[in-house]
């Protein structure tokens, strides 16, 4: 059976070979709405029967079909999206029985919609309608009958309705009293929490006798805070219903933050001229942390990193590898006062220790074989600023002592020399392993643990940081890589069900590797290569039963994107390497998986 979805209406079933859809009684579907008053009738379109389907034909309006303008008519798909000045319809093939879904499918949809919406719109008063049109569906999927949209000037004055679906949406007179009839109550418990509060039924709630609220007749409300990161809220997203049978759902309320939260920058982005993500406040985070959902554990880390970051602590980061320590790094040095001085990383368990010596606490001429002049190690070039020393756990007893010293009296020797240099350094480590057992095992010395862990920040695996971060972060991936493809719906459910053990360095391998495979404009399933393909896949893939090994692939994927690298930067390695997002000698043993000279 086929129907027609208005925005917060029931379904309306096309029962009829000839269906007219209007403004007005005297239409099989009257968009204006039973309670308009108007006598007055016009048809938009009609629907025509055509064998097992229906075809649209334009009536006294400009209408689009999926952004297309009918010129006559036009077969519907399942999912057409219509639209018209006014407002736009859904065309569904749906079974009556379909069981609601849940907020992990309903996200990447939302997500993806907001990309291809923000994509279409060419200037403001687009963007505008784009954003009102994904609050429409943002009602929908949390059974809301109308939704604000607030954000704060940018003096701080005061707050301004900035977009709205439902309850008189359109002239400036009903968004007036719109928002006259957001509670302002609720709005600033929620801004003063940081976090959404849900109000299920108003029955017996303390704001029940609230004006706002009176006046309203809301039974269901919710205030959502936006936020970038450890940021304050900069806008809020107000929803409500009026019907006693309809709640705002709770389980979509983190789903809701993230999509409000990325509309309302849209839209401060299209009116101001500015980056979509406005200039980051000095108490922000990086671009791999800037996410809003507040289920993730993620909201906490930043928070303990904003707090640490001033004070010149030495800081032990844990976590599984690939959790992005380096990134946490790099954003307690940017936070800190040292932030205009050199960052410095090393990973200690990618060089050999007689290597790692040198490359630590440098040498002088004549050292040893080879050390032809003077080189200034990783803690001299650190001086004044940040080293950060990753896998602290692998290094050697001898190291270990070494570096005490440097921690307790603030001086340097390099290998070979007699003579100690001052240093003045913030030392920031890292590490995937149980430290504690290591101390316990003589492993590890106890005096250098404790004068590494001044405090400790402790990463969360990507899959508990949630389905809306697992999607938004992939989304950043490949806006970095290839601004023009973008994930089907599939695939990014694909991406929010995988475990992740490799964690966001898995992620971001995968989205480059789709990038290179993928060659019609959408990612799909199979170019991510996460799940095992059908027996038929796999035969069309290999041309029989034999499919080559993933992980030579995923090594000839990665030598050749360095090898590119390689020849963009000139031959400069550490450039490579850098705009590659890995360490150097990560750079050189991705070079070296392959056979293949480097260019």
């Amino acid at each position: 059976m086929k129907y027609l979805k208005l925005r917060n209406q029931s379904a309306v079933p096309v029962l009829k070979e000839f269906f007219t859809v209007g403004e007005g009684p005297d239409n099989d579907l009257n968009t204006r709405g039973s309670l308009s008053g108007s006598t007055v009738s016009h048809v938009l379109f009609s629907l025509h029967r055509r064998d097992d389907g229906y075809v649209l034909m334009s009536g006294d309006e400009k209408i689009r079909v999926n952004g297309v303008v009918v010129d006559g008519e036009i077969a519907l798909l399942d999912c057409s999206r219509i639209e018209w000045p006014r407002g736009e319809v859904l065309f569904l093939e749906m079974a009556a029985t379909a069981a609601p879904e849940t907020a992990q499918e309903v996200l990447p949809k939302l997500i993806s919609a907001l990309a291809t919406l923000s994509a279409e719109a060419k200037n403001p008063q687009e963007v505008e309608q784009s954003v009102s049109l994904l609050l429409g569906r943002l009602c929908e999927a949390l059974d809301a009958e109308s939704a604000s949209l607030l954000c704060e000037n940018q003096d701080g004055s005061e707050w301004t309705l900035v977009a709205a679906v439902g309850d008189g949406e359109g002239s400036q007179s009903s968004r007036d009293r719109q928002h006259s009839l957001i509670s302002h109550t609720l709005l600033k418990q929620a801004l003063e929490k940081s976090e959404p509060i849900l109000i299920e039924s108003i029955i017996g709630h303390a704001l029940a006798q609230q004006q706002s609220i009176i006046m309203g007749r809301i039974f269901s409300c919710a205030c959502i805070p936006l936020m970038v990161g450890g940021a304050r809220p900069f806008g809020a997203l107000f929803l409500a219903t009026r019907s006693p049978s309809r709640a705002i759902k709770k389980e979509f309320l983190a789903a809701a933050q993230v999509i409000a939260t990325h509309s309302a920058l849209y839209l401060i982005a299209s009116r101001t001229g500015q980056p979509a993500l406005p200039p980051r406040p000095e108490n922000s985070t990086s671009s791999l942390l800037y996410l809003p959902e507040s289920s993730s554990p993620m909201p906490a880390v930043v928070e303990r990193l904003t707090k640490l970051a001033p004070h010149d602590l030495s800081i032990l980061i844990r976590g599984e590898t690939g959790t992005g320590k380096e990134v946490i790094a790099r954003e307690i040095h940017r936070q800190s006062p040292r932030a205009n001085k050199t960052f410095v990383a090393l990973n200690c368990a990618a060089i050999p220790a007689t290597l790692l010596e040198s490359l630590l606490f440098g040498h002088v001429k004549g050292a040893f074989t080879g050390a032809t002049k003077d080189k200034e190690g990783k803690i001299l070039q650190a001086n004044g600023g940040t080293l950060f020393l990753d896998e602290i756990g692998d290094l050697s007893p001898e190291l270990q002592t070494k570096l005490l010293r440097v921690l307790q009296e603030k001086e340097v020797e390099p290998v070979g020399s007699d003579v100690t240099v001052s240093v003045d350094i913030r030392i920031l480590s890292a590490t995937h392993q149980d430290l504690e057992e290591y101390v316990a095992n003589g492993k590890f010395r106890k005096d250098l643990y404790y004068r590494l862990n001044g405090a400790t920040i402790s990463l969360p695996r990507l899959k508990s940081r949630g389905a809306a971060e697992i999607t938004l972060l992939a989304q950043t991936f490949l806006n970095r890589l290839s601004p023009s493809l973008q994930f089907s719906e599939a695939a990014l459910a694909v991406l929010c069900r995988h475990e992740w053990p490799g964690n966001v360095r898995e992620l971001e391998q995968v989205v480059t590797r789709a990038v290179a495979l993928c060659s019609n404009g959408i990612i799909e399933p199979r170019h991510l290569e996460l799940e095992a393909p059908s027996r038929e896949e796999a035969t069309d893939v290999s041309g029989g039963s034999d499919l080559p090994d993933l992980k030579e692939a995923q090594k000839k994927l990665n030598a050749e994107q360095a090898r590119k690298a390689l020849i963009a930067s000139g031959g400069n390695r550490l450039k490579a390497a850098k705009a590659l997002g890995v360490s150097e000698r990560t750079f050189y043993r991705i070079l070296a998986s392959t056979n293949r000279t480097e260019p």
